[in-house]
């Protein structure tokens, strides 16, 4: 046996018994090999809740220009409907409905009526900054007041179209949409 044959033979059982090791650890290195995954992995921006979406709250962009242009642009694909202009009113704004935390005591006076006090509390989460911003709980949409259709159509039946597909559209009833002829 020469020297080669003998660091092979020692490097071999040294592999076993290794090897042999490894084996009665094998949980623990798992366990290891995943806390090491874990932290290897990227934390990202730092802007992002644990759930992964991000904590600043956006509001629900809702613009009457855009919506009338929309219509107008949908309105005017009706056979017969031509050029159509649309004006739509609001009875509210779009709102915004925060979160509360309300407690409220109830007791009993001398007499043995009853008394309440309550207290409310806007709760908030830390926007990071040591700034804090109130949780919305949701937004509530516009609600049309009415609308008025100007079209070049003389028809009544087209114009009954466009009364429904508005009524569809806004979710007014047909007794709030105006449709007239223009120029």
């Amino acid at each position: 046996m020469d020297d080669m044959d003998i660091k092979i033979a020692d490097f071999s059982y040294r592999a076993k018994s290794v090897v042999k090791k490894l084996k009665k650890y094998k949980y623990v290195l798992v366990v290891l090999a995943a806390g090491i995954i874990i932290l290897l992995m990227p934390l990202g921006s730092g802007n992002k809740s644990p759930t992964g979406k991000s904590q600043e709250l956006r509001i629900p962009a809702f613009s009457l220009e855009e919506q009338e242009r929309k219509m107008e642009e949908a309105l005017s694909k009706i056979e017969g409907a031509g050029k159509v202009t649309v004006m739509l009113t609001l009875k509210s704004d779009l709102e915004q409905q925060i979160a509360y935390d309300v407690e409220t005591d109830l007791r009993t006076d001398d007499n043995g009526f009853y008394e309440s006090d309550s207290r409310s509390k806007v709760v908030t989460f830390s926007a990071g900054s040591g700034r804090q911003s109130p949780i919305t709980v949701k937004y509530i949409y516009p609600c049309y007041q009415g609308a008025l259709v100007i079209t070049q159509s003389t028809s009544p039946e087209v114009k009954l179209q466009i009364v429904n597909a508005v009524a569809a559209l806004t979710g007014l009833s047909t007794d709030r949409i105006t449709v007239v002829k223009g120029t």
